[in-house]
């Protein structure tokens, strides 16, 4: 057999999660979050259930517990940003972008990642990033925000050189 053959016969590894921890129900609350948004599907919307199950599976949750918390989870997130007058603002422009991929070059190092949403309005263009962490004190919000400075940085880079424009 040929070195082809044998790389072939290699199968990718699939992971399910039976176990809940913390950071597992986040990252999965998270991911189903996102595809949401990326389709801006929320609560109300029949296509909605479907979506999230879908992505639960697509996660490796299979648990039926597991994936009901999870879709809740998710929900929860989508209900609460729905009921928040920014999203009437960002539902009303008639220039959005969900899932915005982006390629940076910066200091010899390639930086592939998607943007959760650029939008624009009267004032000008603006970068939304959602995050599903958990937070009990400000000094978790503050770890938080220095943690994710330097991605929106990367973010406000990456619209300058999509858009050509400066983004808030």
């Amino acid at each position: 057999p040929g070195e082809l053959e044998e790389e072939q016969e290699i199968r990718p590894i699939s992971w399910r999660t039976q176990d809940e921890t913390a950071e597992t129900r986040g990252v999965i609350i998270g991911r189903l979050f996102h595809k949401a948004i990326h389709r801006w599907c929320f609560p109300g919307d029949p296509l909605l259930e479907g979506l999230l199950e879908s992505e639960a599976l697509r996660s490796g949750l299979v648990n039926a517990d597991l994936k009901a918390a999870a879709i809740e989870g998710a929900k929860a997130h989508l209900e609460r940003l729905h009921a928040h007058p920014l999203w009437q603002e960002i539902h009303t422009v008639s220039e959005r972008y969900h899932e915005l991929p982006f390629t940076l070059q910066v200091n010899n190092h390639t930086q592939i990642g998607f943007i959760d949403l650029v939008y624009r309005d009267e004032v000008g263009w603006h970068i939304i990033d959602f995050k599903t962490d958990p937070i009990a004190t400000t000094a978790q919000r503050d770890a938080l925000v220095e943690k994710y400075t330097r991605q929106i940085q990367r973010y406000r880079q990456a619209v300058r050189q999509l858009l050509k424009v400066d983004p808030s």
